[in-house]
C-alpha cells in the first residue's frame, strides 16, 4: 500500500497491457459477481478461494458468464518478497474444488519441469517453466461441466452450463522476465504472451480492443 500511495507501485506489464485495453477493476470477492455486468473474470494464480466466492463463479458461469482461468502447478516466477507476505506469488495452484467440480484435476510436472521451456499454444510459441497439465475425471458425467483438453493437455476447454471458462495449467507465460531480446512491451510490439492472453480474451468475449 506504500508504494501504491507514493506512485512507486509498478503493474506488470501485461496488466497494463490489459488496462489499456480493457476496462478492468481488481476485486477481493466475487460474490456480487451473479447479476453484476461484467463481461469477462480473469484468474491468475489466485489464493485459495472462500467456498462463497467458488459458489459465486460457478453459478455466474452457469448462467451465461466467461472466464480466463491461470492456474500454475509449479510457479517458477522470481520474487524479493520474503515467505508469508500476500503479495508474494503463490508457488502452487489453490482452485482444485473448483476443478474438481468441473471433472479437472490438475497435475505437477516431473522433477525437471521448473526447467525454461518453449510451449506452443494456438500456434504461437511462449517461453515458459513449471508447465502442468489436466486430467478429465469422470468424463462420462457432463452434470457440472463439459471439458476437452489441448494436445499435451495443457489447455482446457470447458462448456459450464451456458457459460464458457479456458484454463491452462500454467501462469509462468506472463512474466516478462522470461520473454525474449524482442519483447513486445518495450518496442511497440506485443509479445506472443501477450498476444495468446488476448486471444484467449476475443474467444471468449469476441472482441480485439
Amino acid at each position: 500500500m506504500t508504494e501504491i500511495i507514493s506512485g512507486e507501485a509498478v503493474p506488470e506489464p501485461i496488466y497494463a497491457h490489459w488496462q489499456a485495453r480493457y476496462k478492468m477493476e481488481a476485486v477481493d470477492s466475487l460474490e456480487a459477481l451473479p447479476g453484476s455486468e461484467t463481461d469477462l473474470i480473469i484468474l491468475a494464480q489466485p489464493k485459495a478461494m472462500d467456498p462463497a466466492d467458488i459458489a459465486a463463479l460457478d453459478t455466474w458461469i452457469r448462467e451465461g458468464g466467461r472466464a480466463i482461468i491461470l492456474t500454475d502447478p509449479m510457479l517458477v516466477w522470481p520474487t524479493e518478497l520474503p515467505l508469508g507476505d500476500s503479495r508474494r506469488p503463490l508457488a502452487t495452484g489453490l482452485l482444485s474444488p473448483l476443478l474438481d467440480h468441473w471433472g479437472l484435476e490438475l497435475l505437477a510436472p516431473d522433477e525437471t519441469g521448473s526447467e525454461v521451456v518453449e510451449l506452443e499454444l494456438d500456434n504461437l510459441v511462449i517461453v515458459t517453466a513449471g508447465i502442468g497439465t489436466f486430467d478429465l475425471v469422470d468424463p462420462a458425467n457432463e452434470t457440472n461441466g463439459q471439458c476437452t483438453l489441448s494436445v499435451g493437455r495443457v489447455l482446457a476447454q470447458c462448456e459450464i452450463g451456458d457459460g464458457q471458462a479456458i484454463l491452462i495449467a500454467d501462469a509462468d507465460f506472463l512474466n516478462s522476465g522470461f520473454w525474449s531480446d524482442d519483447k513486445g512491451w518495450n518496442a511497440g510490439q506485443l509479445s506472443n504472451a501477450m498476444k495468446l492472453a488476448d486471444r484467449l480474451v476475443s474467444q471468449l468475449i469476441g472482441k480485439t480492443s
